[in-house]
């Protein structure tokens, strides 16, 4: 099923830094924040770094649609 999240800017392995997400989800960095911090999307963290799987992150997304 095709998710309304733009996948135009997405590179084509699955992981994403939080600028590329923000991008994809045209959204800013800070809701980025925010969405991981209440638990709606998942991120996986590597030392310092931050990385978002597109499957996982449209899977949350569209779950959060659903429980509305």
């Amino acid at each position: 099923m095709p998710t309304p999240y733009s996948s135009k800017d997405r590179p084509a392995f699955g992981y994403l830094t939080k600028k590329e997400l923000a991008k994809c989800l045209r959204s800013t960095e800070r809701s980025i924040n925010n969405y991981v911090a209440q638990g709606i999307i998942p991120s996986i963290k590597l030392g310092a770094l931050v990385r978002f799987n597109w499957e996982q992150v449209c899977a949350a997304l569209e779950n959060q649609e659903g429980d509305k």
